[in-house]
């Protein structure tokens, strides 16, 4: 995917506000030719985008696994070793019925940290984790880029009585440079009987994921 980052925007934004304000639209003609519509800031600003920005390629590995309680042996099929970017999605990391109720207990997103940790090795950082339950979230990123990249999570129960954690989402909002991304991490209800409930948590877990002060909905990321 590309990756964008803005220079000289200021400098290009009060360039843009000039040419906007003097090149107004002349009055009508009598002539049966319309005249143009006036040329905006956002349209002017996207004519000359390559100008202030610039793009370079980015990798990503998205992986998503249901572990059903259990900790595995081998995760190595799992990862593209290459990938600037790695997140791991895992449903069921807990199981038990206790754990809708109590506070969260952090140490199994500890161990799973620690597991694919030392398969990507140490040229990746963890850079945010975000659990609900047995839900967990991983995001690892190359030590190159890591300081270029900002984040912030948010999560969402679709379970018992609509809120608990036992089915629902955790999410991320990632910016690298100057370009969004989210990552979505969704567990729903199970049965090929209930296929409306699924569609009903999913359309729950788009109205309620949002992010940052601008509650940025999960549809406004690149």
């Amino acid at each position: 995917m590309p990756i964008v980052s803005t220079k000289r925007f200021v400098l290009l934004t009060l360039v843009t506000i000039v040419f906007v304000y003097t090149w107004s639209p002349q009055p009508m003609s009598t002539s049966h030719h319309p005249a143009k519509p006036p040329l905006t800031i956002p349209k002017f600003l996207q004519l000359r985008r390559s100008e202030f920005t610039t793009t370079r390629p980015f990798t990503l590995t998205l992986t998503t696994w249901n572990v059903n309680g259990r900790f595995p042996d081998d995760v190595s099929h799992l990862l593209t070793p290459s990938s600037d970017l790695q997140f791991i999605g895992l449903q069921e990391i807990d199981v038990s019925p206790p754990s809708l109720l109590l506070p969260l207990d952090p140490a199994k997103q500890i161990k799973w940290a620690a597991i694919f940790q030392r398969q990507v090795g140490k040229g990746y950082q963890l850079v945010a984790t975000k659990q609900l339950v047995g839900l967990l979230l991983l995001f690892f990123a190359h030590r190159k880029v890591v300081p270029h990249i900002s984040v912030l999570s948010h999560s969402t129960g679709t379970g018992i009585l609509g809120i608990l954690g036992n089915k629902g989402a955790v999410a991320m909002s990632v910016r690298i440079y100057d370009s969004t991304i989210c990552v979505v991490n969704a567990h729903l209800a199970a049965d090929e009987k209930l296929v409306e409930r699924r569609n009903q948590e999913y359309i729950e877990i788009g109205k309620r994921l949002e992010f940052g002060e601008e509650a940025r909905k999960i549809g406004e990321h690149e």
